[in-house]
């Protein structure tokens, strides 16, 4: 007998530790246990148990855990239920349901067979083992049978809390699911009033079971909407109440119960919409980092609120319109483009409403902006380009600000760009919409800025944006100036095609076409030949000097004309000569390439002119008497190019350059340049012009564009050379020569005409 007990003894201890596994808690804190079992103890994430303590040296459930987080000698273990007037402090070690196995049978004897309860439940067993079974039961709904196992533990401890909990969760979930049974019973007959009175009392018994009650009453009220308001208004007092008790349980659950409850709750109390909103709200703010997955699990139930928003709006509840869709923002962010545009309706639809009820909206609008920045810096230029179209729309005071990010756009990706622009551009057109305002209200500045970001975003209103910078010019040259100087090199293009009518022959047979430091336009055509615009205006001819053929003095107007910036080169002529195979002229030994061409007479120059048109394809002459003396004083009837002061060897090459005594090289004295910016109007070569010389022309010569006498014996020479004096280089002094005769002091400059 002994030998057998023995036996016996071996067999169940592995049974025996088995059923008592359990783990002594190390460290406590808050609802979390750290205990002192791990993966080498065969613990698994997922077991669950019960929490004990020690009262008068004897064990007492207070709670359950679930094992939360499993480590090599040690594990993690979330209290999930604590008892009545117990708290995770008091706990000092846990007991595993999930490794529970239930005792052996004894081995039959006359005794043991009669160890069991009226209801054919053991006697003598662990409360460990009462416990589990009556979970087991609880678990597959058979309440009275699982009340019946924790009513043994009671036998055994009558305060034990986790089995006076479960008598009453066995309680009310009986009551629970006879009135739900009922329920849809009567749902199924169509008695649906009858059928939402039992949910109503389902929710009444437990209130944890919120979102499946909810599920059957929003099922029924979607059934027959005209008995579900009845029934609500009827019975809304005992629906509030259940709604706020459930709402404290739901607190305590996971995030997608909590939603769910708050979505079935919006359905079917739209009162309530508001709150359930910002609680859902609050929940976006506390799983931000995981947000986008929740979202997409409850996408379809958030779009609701889009729904919501266009009923609204039937409604003429703009203030809630607009709420929806800033709930569906945050609750749906992978939806803001489209929430954008529903904004976007609503703001140009109502617009007042708009305005009043946007600005608590300030932030989550701004978000836009920072979101296409972030798209932008992560290479998504389509997302970017939209988002920012967003923000101006929201916030039309920033569209300079979201200018400079849209011009970035524009200037790195223009194929990108010049797409979306097109497809945008009724949008676009608001900076030039923004630009009028201000032109009426006579703020050029500020106009101007939003015409150039006009230019550059919507290049296919480029004469529409021209035609607004032209007014500008009208009423303010001077801000005109300064702003096309400052912006030369992007407006270039506008100016060029657009602005100037006198560059229409000339851009496209021209190297560079640019400002120079006088602020005036030149370019390098394609043969190399550098011209200078001179604007269109009045200015003064002659001086009132007497027995002088210069005067009188008199006003004359001119059309814009393109002349040489500098004397015509030997490099230059010499070209010709060659081409026309003509004899070159002599250049007395002084060398040639930039030198200025001497020894050429007025029908040489003119010829070189011919030939210079028949190269380019635009016309060239030599200039008018009118025209070479404003290209060399301006409008302000100065003595000399640069001025009204003494000649000097730093401005020009004259007989008082001791140190010369012949030509140098064109473009040698930039001092001495005129007010347009023109080399050598003064000294080194005199110029042949178009004129025929008349002393007294001036006394009888026409306001405009005088064209010089219709013949004469002399042809004018203008500008002084290298031997000439003081008075011979003022820019009002005339000089002649037979248009046959060729002087080692004359050359010629050109005039390109733009007509």
């Amino acid at each position: 007998m002994k030998r057998f007990i023995a036996l016996m003894i071996l067999i169940m201890l592995p049974l025996i530790l088995l059923c008592e596994k359990r783990a002594n808690v190390i460290s406590k804190a808050g609802h979390w246990l750290t205990i002192d079992k791990g993966k080498k103890d065969g613990i698994e994430v997922g077991f669950t148990g019960i929490v004990k303590t020690i009262v008068k040296n004897k064990p007492l459930n207070i709670g359950f855990f679930k094992v939360e987080k499993v480590l090599e000698d040690k594990s993690e273990l979330n209290i999930t239920e604590m008892g009545k007037g117990f708290n995770a402090e008091q706990s000092e070690f846990v007991v595993f349901q999930n490794i529970f196995v239930q005792p052996p049978p004894a081995p039959v004897t006359q005794t043991n067979q009669t160890q069991k309860t009226a209801n054919n439940i053991p006697v003598n067993q662990p409360i460990e083992w009462y416990l589990e079974q009556g979970n087991l039961n609880f678990q597959d709904k058979k309440f009275k049978e699982a009340k019946d196992y924790y009513n043994k533990i009671i036998e055994i401890n009558p305060r034990d809390p986790v089995a006076q909990r479960k008598i009453k969760e066995c309680e009310d979930n009986d009551t629970y699911y006879s009135y739900m049974k009922s329920g849809e019973a009567c749902a199924l007959n169509q008695d649906y009033y009858s059928a939402l009175e039992y949910y109503l009392e389902a929710w009444k018994a437990i209130s944890a079971n919120s979102n499946e009650v909810l599920g059957k009453m929003l099922n029924t009220s979607q059934s027959d909407i005209p008995e579900w308001e009845r029934f609500k208004e009827t019975k809304i007092s005992q629906l509030d109440e259940c709604f706020n008790n459930s709402e404290k349980f739901t607190e305590k659950s996971d995030i997608r119960t909590r939603l769910s409850f708050y979505i079935i709750g919006n359905k079917l109390f739209p009162d309530k919409r508001k709150v359930n909103s910002d609680k859902m709200i609050e929940l976006f703010y506390s799983y931000k980092g995981n947000w986008e997955m929740i979202a997409n699990d409850f996408r379809k139930e958030f779009e609701s609120y889009f729904d919501y928003s266009i009923k609204a709006l039937k409604d003429s509840e703009f203030e809630m319109a607009i709420d929806y869709l800033f709930y569906a923002y945050r609750l749906l962010p992978m939806e803001k483009e489209e929430i954008a545009k529903r904004l976007i309706v609503i703001m140009d639809s109502q617009k007042k409403e708009w305005d009043k009820y946007s600005v608590k909206y300030q932030s989550q609008l701004a978000e836009y902006i920072s979101n296409a920045l972030d798209y932008y810096n992560s290479g998504d230029i389509d997302t970017a380009m939209r988002f920012f179209l967003y923000g101006f729309r929201f916030f039309p005071e920033r569209a300079r600000e979201i200018s400079i990010s849209l011009i970035n756009i524009a200037s790195k990706y223009n194929e990108k760009w010049q797409k979306f622009a097109n497809e945008n551009s009724m949008i676009l057109k608001n900076y030039i919409d923004q630009g009028d305002s201000l032109l009426t209200k006579n703020e050029f500045e500020k106009a101007l800025d939003f015409f150039l970001i006009a230019y550059r975003l919507i290049p296919f209103e480029e004469k529409n944006i021209s035609e607004r910078f032209k007014k500008i010019n009208e009423f303010d040259q001077t801000l005109w100036r300064k702003f096309e100087i400052d912006n030369f090199e992007l407006l270039k293009p506008l100016l060029i095609n657009q602005f100037y009518p006198f560059f229409a022959k000339i851009k496209d047979k021209s190297q560079k076409i640019s400002r120079n430091n006088q602020g005036y336009w030149e370019a390098i055509l394609s043969n190399g030949i550098e011209v200078v615009y001179i604007p269109e205006g009045n200015f003064t001819i002659g001086a009132d000097i007497a027995n002088s053929d210069s005067n009188p003095k008199h006003s004359v107007f001119l059309d814009g004309f393109w002349i040489g910036k500098y004397e015509v080169s030997f490099e230059q002529y010499d070209l010709f000569c060659t081409e026309t195979k003509r004899e070159k002229p002599d250049d007395k030994g002084w060398g040639r390439g930039r030198l200025p061409v001497i020894n050429i007479s007025w029908f040489d120059a003119s010829e070189f002119s011919r030939w210079l048109s028949q190269n380019t394809g635009l016309t060239f002459r030599l200039p008018t008497e009118a025209e070479w003396e404003k290209a060399a004083r301006g409008t302000d009837e100065i003595v000399f190019p640069w001025g009204n002061t003494t000649t000097g060897e730093d401005k020009l090459n004259f007989n008082k350059s001791s140190k010369l005594k012949k030509t140098v090289p064109i473009g040698s004295f930039p001092a001495g340049v005129s007010p347009y910016g023109l080399f050598d109007m003064a000294g080194n070569v005199a110029e042949w012009v178009n004129d025929w010389y008349y002393e007294t022309y001036y006394s009888k010569s026409p306001g405009k564009n005088p064209q010089g006498p219709p013949a004469g014996s002399k042809r004018v020479v203008r500008g002084g050379g290298w031997n000439s004096d003081g008075y011979d280089c003022t820019t009002y002094a005339r000089d002649s020569r037979s248009p046959k005769s060729k002087s080692k002091d004359v050359g010629f400059r050109i005039y390109l005409d733009i007509k």
